[in-house]
């Protein structure tokens, strides 16, 4: 047998077994848009899961879901294992393997793959799930001698349907950097530090914006601009909420409570209302110093700002911590216990997340 015949035998055979493997999942609908129930199906018969198996798990392997657990229990139902669950309202592409509860028994679709989705948005790819397919091959493939032109093949194609994706620009960049020697090298670097500054003074005090630009530097490798990069905004535009939110959190450094405390409680009675998002962190530390102390009205008050004030992805497990923080210190229960009712009432908006 010639070495092509044995190639073509073995892509061939691949290509069964990946079929084969996709048979046995069946994920709906087949194009999801974010706040939409995905509902996975697996069909456990000629898979390597045996019939004894009492439990099974989707296990994500990669997902931007900060809300939800990294795995969820399925149900069998007439010989068929299902789960469903709602895409996040940021949902992009997830990946995942299906699992009993010790993972003894792994099924995806080769030994190089896992199940996935993509996310669209009419019927359109929405930005970033290509540069997230890439990123997954870390936990799909890493071991792949091409595991890094694989991935840059996915940044290549998320930049084939948006070409100003940020993070694609930098990774196919810092891949160059990696690769190339002399002044091609340096070139590439020249091009990623002006793709970095680009995107800084498009926005320079929002922070996600910042956060985007001290990424920038990680991908490259110039982790020591990345606190200059801080510094930069807090020194140049000292009343941008940024600027304010950074130099409260060196504040709060401080390792004596009393200074603090004293401290945080002359600044907030200057506070406008506009303004108190930016302290949000000066009122969660008071809460929970009055709370330790059992000081019940002072709790109340900076409780009221703290909760009011969370606004993140991660609120709701945020707030069941804020329940169980308040149960652990015998404090404010009735205030827990209504936090606790208004986290059950929003359960079907984030049936995961606590």
């Amino acid at each position: 047998m010639t070495k092509l015949k044995a190639y073509i035998l073995v892509f061939a055979l691949f290509l069964f077994v990946k079929a084969r493997g996709q048979e046995l999942v069946k994920i709906q609908p087949e194009k999801p848009q974010a706040n939409e129930l995905l509902t996975v199906t697996f069909n456990p018969k000629g898979s390597k899961i045996p019939d004894t198996v009492k439990k099974l798990f989707i296990n994500f392997t990669y997902s931007n879901f900060y809300e939800m657990p990294n795995r969820l229990p399925m149900q069998k139902v007439n010989g068929l294992w299902n789960v469903s669950f709602k895409l996040p309202f940021y949902s992009k592409y997830g990946s995942f393997t299906i699992s009993d509860v010790n993972k003894d028994f792994v099924q995806q679709p080769t030994d190089t793959s896992h199940y996935e989705f993509f996310v669209y948005k009419d019927g359109k790819l929405i930005e970033g799930n290509y540069l997230a397919k890439g990123y997954s091959l870390s936990a799909q493939n890493r071991k792949s001698p091409t595991y890094e032109q694989q991935q840059l093949e996915w940044f290549k194609k998320e930049l084939s349907l948006y070409p100003n994706n940020y993070e694609s620009q930098l990774r196919i960049l810092a891949y160059q950097m990696k690769k190339e020697k002399g002044k091609a090298k340096w070139d590439a670097r020249e091009k990623a530090l002006a793709v970095i500054e680009k995107k800084f003074r498009s926005n320079p005090t929002f922070g996600g914006n910042i956060n985007s630009t001290t990424m920038g530097f990680l991908i490259i490798g110039e982790n020591k601009k990345v606190d200059s990069i801080r510094q930069v905004v807090a020194k140049d535009f000292p009343n941008s909420d940024y600027a304010k939110e950074h130099n409260l959190d060196k504040f709060l450094q401080n390792k004596n409570e009393t200074e603090v405390v004293d401290s945080l409680q002359k600044l907030l009675k200057t506070v406008k209302d506009e303004d108190r998002k930016s302290y949000s962190s000066a009122y969660n530390y008071l809460f929970r110093y009055y709370v330790k102390k059992k000081d019940k009205a002072n709790a109340l008050a900076y409780y009221r700002n703290t909760v009011k004030g969370d606004t993140s992805p991660y609120r709701w497990r945020d707030y069941n911590n804020y329940v169980k923080f308040l149960e652990s210190n015998d404090m404010l229960l009735d205030s827990a216990k209504k936090l606790n009712t208004y986290i059950l009432t929003n359960i079907d908006k984030y049936p995961t997340s606590v």
